[in-house]
């Protein structure tokens, strides 16, 4: 092999490198390694509905839909979400979503959110809520990652398992990535994402657990929903129901009675 061709292999391979490392969006960042990104906000809120922010892990899994000119990063369009129960002796009024994260790879900040809370299917999310999509809103500061998401309406939801998706949409040139923190600690299911085009190479099509795409991860993201619970009244019986009520208790009245005139002639 001469010179030549040995100089334009090592070209060939930075360029290479350099595109794996700084080029492309990635799937997993270390808070520690982030440009410019504010510690995490002790804020308090009043009326937390679920609060997952107890023990922030230092790592983040990117959820963004990059808008680039051209669509030359789409194949990297990602999402995360994590799931949620909604008591069985009450609903709640969702006005707020607060994840915490941090930028990557740029300073930001995004263009706007997409919040989409959806139905639990199998441990995994399944279809979106009607009412409950919440497609290009923006948070009330765009510059601090810790985003505080204020719905145009509330999302109401009875007793359950629900997931909450939140996607960025943000250009990675040269705003670059907008990473969702995640958990130490897990509740419920495993968080789950999705790479439809697969430019990740984690083979996650489709909502898949989290830890199964994106290795060295928390298997929860931290985040807070704010709103209002409200008591969910108790279903009133069918008339099926109420006929079934109805037997039973004639069916137990015969049995009292039937008992009781055993005793008697036993006595007799």
């Amino acid at each position: 092999m001469n010179n030549l061709s040995k100089i334009q292999i090592q070209v060939f391979v930075f360029f290479i490198l350099v595109a794996t490392v700084s080029i492309v969006p990635e799937s997993r960042a270390q808070v520690s390694s982030a440009e410019g990104s504010p510690p995490v906000s002790t804020e308090q809120f009043t009326q937390v509905l679920w609060d997952q922010t107890g023990n922030p892990e230092g790592t983040g899994v990117t959820s963004q839909n990059f808008t680039d000119p051209g669509g030359v990063f789409d194949a990297f369009d990602n999402r995360a979400a994590d799931d949620f129960e909604v008591p069985g002796t009450q609903g709640w009024n969702i006005k707020t979503v607060r994840p915490i994260g941090f930028y990557f790879n740029g300073p930001g900040p995004i263009q706007s959110l997409n919040v989409v809370f959806l139905t639990d299917s199998g441990g995994l999310p399944g279809s979106a809520i009607p009412g409950c999509d919440y497609q290009d809103i923006e948070p009330a500061d765009v510059t601090d990652p810790n985003f505080i998401i204020n719905l145009p309406e509330p999302c109401t939801l009875t007793s359950g398992v629900y997931w909450v998706s939140l996607q960025v949409n943000m250009p990675f040139n040269p705003n670059g990535q907008w990473f969702w923190m995640t958990e130490v600690d897990q509740s419920l299911n495993l968080f789950a994402w999705e790479n439809p085009l697969n430019a990740s190479g984690s083979g996650c099509l489709t909502w898949s657990p989290g830890i199964d795409c994106v290795p060295s991860l928390g298997p929860d993201l931290s985040f807070q929903l704010i709103g209002e619970p409200f008591a969910t009244p108790r279903p009133i019986p069918t008339l099926s129901q109420w006929a079934l009520l109805a037997t039973a208790g004639m069916l137990g009245l015969l049995g009292v009675t039937f008992m009781r005139r055993i005793k008697v002639s036993g006595l007799s």
